[in-house]
């Protein structure tokens, strides 16, 4: 009977793990995807829109975002090669903790090169 409990909240744990680092991740994605379609000189700028998104996408997810450390920005090269990038750091808790986890920090980056460049 130990090792079946064992078995089943590392099941458990596991999966809230790993569902919990894809919904961070499909919200950086989403994020930086609808961050590169705005215009350079925007206000707010393609940065400030991918956070932002990337945050809602976040909340929607039962991932809260005040829980992720989050950074943005844009590259500093010249016009062709613009990109926006977004970083979320988030502790992952786990639900029961009877097994040792991979790691307790998740961290996701994603950069893409803006659409609209002037």
């Amino acid at each position: 009977m130990p090792i079946f409990v064992a078995v089943l909240f590392g099941m458990i744990d596991y999966g809230w793990y790993f569902y919990q680092k894809f919904t961070l991740a499909a919200a950086i994605r989403e994020g930086v995807r609808l961050g590169a379609t705005i215009k350079s000189s925007a206000t707010p700028g393609p940065a400030a829109r991918a956070l932002t998104e990337a945050q809602n996408r976040c909340d929607a997810g039962s991932l809260p975002h005040a829980a992720v450390t989050w950074t943005s920005g844009m590259s500093a090269d010249p016009a062709p090669l613009q990109a926006v990038w977004v970083t979320g750091v988030y502790t992952f808790h786990p639900l029961v903790g009877l097994v040792p986890m991979p790691h307790s920090n998740m961290t996701y980056t994603m950069q893409m090169l803006l659409e609209q460049q002037y």
